[in-house]
């Protein structure tokens, strides 16, 4: 397996450093390579087939007919009590300048945010462990990127989640620190299924989770 090298670098100077590149040998993305079996019926849904007695990090890369083609989902051993079926896809966003009301952050506006990532199992609702989204930015192309370049450290940089729990649906933020960075990569740890993307926000936050009836959206 092989992964972006480590580079630990203030946000206000990314959009003039590259991020470190893996290896080029046969990878589905720049920065990993899938291990799991996939298989993608339909353009832009990739579908991975993860095992509950895996030895190892089992890695799964979105689709390459997906906006999210280099992102790639890492799930560590004994995080699945059974044999799961994990989609990765492009999710939905009717709001993309927006926070849901149910936060109740009706004085924070979205300066930028990423492309929605849906993830789905079968079987399962959360892992026994958390699993990492990896979610490289493309500084010069995206809204996102662009106000990522320009942010005074991450407190004002999060990761806006819907996600399905036993408990109901949670609609949150989970604000980044320095060590949710590795170069350009956005690592988010989480044990929930659902949809997430990256934003930055007019004004410094702190994490919160609200419980709401909103399903995470599909294109």
């Amino acid at each position: 397996m092989k992964y972006a090298q480590k580079l630990w670098i203030p946000l206000a100077v990314l959009a003039l450093t590259a991020c470190a590149k893996a290896e080029k040998d046969d990878v589905d993305s720049e920065y990993a390579e899938s291990n799991v079996e996939t298989s993608e019926t339909t353009p832009g849904i990739i579908l991975g087939q993860f095992k509950k007695d895996a030895a190892d990090d089992q890695v799964m890369v979105g689709s390459q007919n997906s906006e999210n083609k280099e992102t790639f989902l890492q799930v560590p051993p004994g995080s699945l009590a059974i044999d799961t079926a994990i989609s990765m896809q492009d999710g939905a966003n009717d709001s993309p300048n927006a926070l849901p009301s149910a936060l109740e952050l009706g004085e924070v506006a979205v300066l930028g945010g990423s492309t929605p990532i849906l993830l789905e199992a079968t079987g399962v609702t959360e892992t026994t462990t958390p699993f990492t989204l990896n979610i490289p930015i493309p500084l010069s192309t995206t809204a996102a990127g662009a106000q990522l370049a320009l942010a005074d450290g991450t407190s004002k940089v999060a990761i806006q989640y819907l996600v399905k729990t036993s408990a109901g649906n949670k609609v949150g933020l989970f604000v980044l620190g320095e060590d949710d960075l590795l170069g350009t990569i956005v690592r988010y740890k989480g044990a929930k299924f659902g949809w997430f993307r990256i934003v930055v926000l007019s004004k410094a936050v702190a994490t919160v989770e609200k419980s709401t009836e909103a399903n995470p959206p599909k294109k």
